[in-house]
């Protein structure tokens, strides 16, 4: 990614289909119409599965729907709208709805209903009244109470349920591949940017940072491994922003697989993306951390201090403060009482980002350290967990990453050489540690994709990581899925 010249700031920059768009995100159609237009639906389901299909409170829920509406024909001069439905996912006239886990779930609700029912594309045409809302709650009632009412007879003059075949539907081929690799360069390309207007006056607005940060803690129920596997890709090294993005994606998995809420989730990763931002104002690098000597204090105290100065009034700065003051601290000792009145210990996002943080330190080769291997740098944090790290998240974190994380080549006993595509658990159903076991893809020409937990594959082990020079293929991002 970077040109002839090393100028990696310019090609990340350049990269057309991570460009900022023009348009902002409230004024896109699937980010104002597609979700609202999908939690009235849910409701009127709800509505007349609970009531019955006289009952007043659909006609209030009618009324609610098309007084929103009817104004958003107007907003994006439309002369309809257009909801597909697949088993996947939802389309608002051709275009891809977003969701997060927790919306996409709920309605999820109403989406089943209706494909039980063999209808997946409902049409709301301009002029649409309240009473053929009523109508098709009217329907819909009829449909749960008898198996042989069909809604694809339902029509009123402005509103239409139909099914359709799939193919049919004119939707634009999803790429889950494609968003992904997209999803991580964006965060590359965006930081990137951030960074460098932070060193070139005012901190701006990390707005646009945060809807990316949004979009990939959505995915980690579902490409969490994927992640981990792009940024042992290692397209771009030495770089702070680089190393800022791999730090926000680490955390954020780890804050995942500890059971913490999509907000929470989204707030380490941002503390955990911008920690960092005053140190570039003062183009001074992190040197290697100690334990909680007096100069290591002095210089979180400093960092402190300045971001102070650059302004703390919400959430994300007090956490970023809090971070910066506690960063290399043990998670086991008390924190100096210059700051805090009472003895307190490293907060739970401090731990997360302060492991997820040194990782990619160790396995990037940043501060000035000679890289290593995923496998030894696990091993050198392993000697400080429960003293440095804390050792109930550590252990957590190497069942994301893996011993042999996503994206490694890895030579094999057979004389073979693979890329691990997925890690493994930590603890099998029977007992048995397969953490050195992933699932791996084959790098012989075959693409044969091989479980090495599975008990037919136990007399193939891994020997090793393989060195860069001994790599007979390197595969690109694609590669990985």
């Amino acid at each position: 990614m970077a040109d002839n010249n090393g100028n990696t700031q310019n090609a990340v920059e350049g990269t057309l289909f991570l460009t900022e768009r023009e348009v902002k995100v409230e004024d896109k159609l699937v980010f104002a119409v597609g979700p609202t237009l999908c939690t009235y639906l849910n409701r009127i389901l709800k509505v007349v599965t609970l009531f019955n299909a006289d009952h007043s409170q659909v006609n209030v829920a009618a009324n609610d729907f098309v007084t929103w509406l009817l104004p958003q024909f107007d907003r994006f001069n439309e002369d309809k709208f257009s909801l597909q439905i697949t088993d996947k996912n939802f389309f608002l006239n051709g275009q891809l709805l977003k969701f997060d886990q927790r919306t996409f779930l709920r309605n999820s609700v109403f989406r089943e209903k209706f494909m039980s029912w063999s209808i997946n594309q409902i049409t709301f045409h301009r002029a649409i009244g309240a009473g053929e809302i009523v109508a098709m709650g009217h329907a819909i009632h009829q449909a749960s109470k008898s198996q042989t009412f069909s809604l694809e007879l339902f029509r009123q003059p402005h509103l239409s349920l139909e099914s359709v075949i799939e193919k049919e539907l004119n939707l634009p081929e999803t790429d889950d591949k494609r968003q992904m690799i997209e999803l991580y360069a964006g965060l590359v390309v965006k930081t990137s940017i951030f960074f460098d207007r932070i060193k070139k006056g005012p901190i701006s607005s990390a707005r646009f940072l945060k809807r990316i940060v949004q979009k990939i803690s959505d995915e980690l129920d579902e490409h969490a491994f994927l992640f981990v596997g792009l940024i042992n890709l290692r397209l771009i090294e030495g770089q702070d922003f680089i190393h800022a993005t791999n730090t926000c994606i680490y955390a954020m998995l780890l804050a995942h697989a500890c059971g913490l809420d999509r907000q929470d989730i989204v707030r380490c990763g941002m503390t955990a993306l911008t920690q960092n931002i005053e140190r570039l104002r003062k183009q001074t690098k992190e040197r290697q951390f100690a334990v909680g000597d007096e100069s290591h204090y002095s210089n979180n105290i400093n960092s402190v201090v300045t971001l102070s100065e650059l302004g703390a009034n919400d959430i994300l700065s007090a956490l970023r403060l809090v971070t910066s003051y506690e960063r290399g601290f043990p998670y086991d000792r008390p924190l100096p009482k210059k700051w805090y009145q009472e003895e307190m210990r490293p907060h739970v996002l401090s731990r997360i980002i302060e492991i997820s943080r040194h990782y990619d330190v160790f396995t990037s080769g940043m501060q000035g350290a000679d890289s290593v291997d995923a496998d030894r740098a696990l091993q050198k944090m392993m000697s400080n967990m429960g003293g440095h790290y804390d050792p109930q998240l550590f252990k957590i974190f190497v069942n994301v990453v893996g011993i042999f994380p996503v994206g490694s080549i890895i030579s094999l006993s057979s004389g073979d050489q693979a890329i691990v595509i997925r890690s493994p658990l930590l603890v099998t159903n029977v007992g048995l540690s397969s953490a050195n076991r992933p699932t791996v893809k084959m790098l012989d020409g075959s693409e044969r994709i091989v479980d090495l937990a599975q008990s037919q594959h136990r007399g193939l082990r891994i020997i090793g990581m393989v060195p860069k020079g001994e790599i007979k293929e390197q595969p690109g991002a694609l590669f990985l899925f």
